[in-house]
């Protein structure tokens, strides 16, 4: 899916690759003309007829925005009987739940997402917080301390954090993806805080069978959105056995979900021309420095 979501981004990706940084700072000055937003919200050309609207004041206004504050508040009371201080979220999408935790203390705040997620994510929050409040991966980790880190995915993190999150994507990812990510979630948080829906072909909870040592878990019904559960696992860090996958794809839950999912997307993605859609590993890695160096540059917009 992302593949052919990414395919979209195109203008994006000339930005990052593109000698100079006067696409980038154009794409971070109004990212509403652009799909870099396109698949995480409705921030975005495909969306957003006005072009000239107050990208901050819509994002902070937007439904995602009374969710963020939602969660943020759920990752505050996860926290709080921990003593705990840090927390790692995969997949932020633009980043409401990073930047309402941030907002009400929590300064320890870690995000792993693919390459174009990071860079929505340091436009939406150097447009909020400021440029000052975020670290992306690359830069010198002595300047990390209270700023929100960004990391991508094909980095591995290699530290623990008292709680794990996240919302609306874990069950969007390849079964091998959200498989692996449940392994390091397992061993590197205390606890980990789930919303995600139900309807594709696997569910947190499935995956947590797998790969999770939880001591207990608990499970609600999200207020927000229907068909979305919140679960929250209490994790040992004991090292789980790769059990069930076989069974988990083998079973009719997966084979129907999936059959769904793969006639949606032929339909809906059927004009799209997906080739080129993703970049080089190594060009994404050249891309980290230029966009450090954008931010770097950047204005403080304020704090809408």
């Amino acid at each position: 899916m992302w593949r052919v979501i990414d395919a979209r981004r195109k203008d994006v990706h000339h930005a990052l690759v593109v000698a100079g940084l006067g696409p980038l700072r154009e794409i971070f000055r109004n990212p509403l003309p652009t799909e870099l937003y396109y698949g995480t919200d409705n921030l975005c050309r495909s969306f957003c007829p006005d072009e000239s609207a107050d990208f901050v004041g819509l994002a902070l206004t937007s439904d995602r925005a009374q969710w963020g504050q939602y969660q943020a508040q759920r990752l505050r009371e996860a926290l709080a009987p921990l003593d705990g201080k840090s927390v790692v979220e995969i997949g932020p999408g633009v980043g409401h739940t990073v930047y309402y935790a941030y907002l009400s203390g929590i300064t320890d705040y870690t995000t792993i997402d693919l390459p174009l997620g990071m860079v929505a994510q340091a436009c939406f929050l150097a447009a909020t917080l400021g440029p000052d409040k975020i670290w992306l991966y690359g830069e010198d980790p002595a300047q990390a301390e209270g700023r929100i880190k960004l990391f991508c995915s094909q980095s591995k993190v290699q530290r623990t954090f008292d709680v794990g999150f996240n919302a609306d994507s874990m069950t969007e990812m390849a079964l091998s993806a959200a498989l692996d990510y449940s392994e390091w979630l397992n061993r590197h948080v205390r606890v980990f805080v789930s919303v995600n829906h139900e309807m594709n072909p696997f569910t947190v909870a499935e995956i947590a069978k797998i790969k999770f040592s939880a001591s207990r878990s608990t499970r609600t019904v999200f207020p927000f959105r229907k068909g979305y559960v919140e679960e929250t696992f209490w994790l040992e860090g004991r090292k789980t056995p790769g059990r069930g996958i076989p069974g988990l794809r083998a079973s009719a839950t997966y084979r129907r979900a999936r059959t769904i999912m793969h006639n949606w997307l032929s339909v809906h993605y059927a004009r799209l021309d997906d080739s080129g859609g993703r970049l080089p590993h190594a060009t994404w890695s050249a891309m980290f420095p230029r966009l450090s160096r954008l931010v770097g540059t950047m204005t403080q917009r304020g704090r809408g």
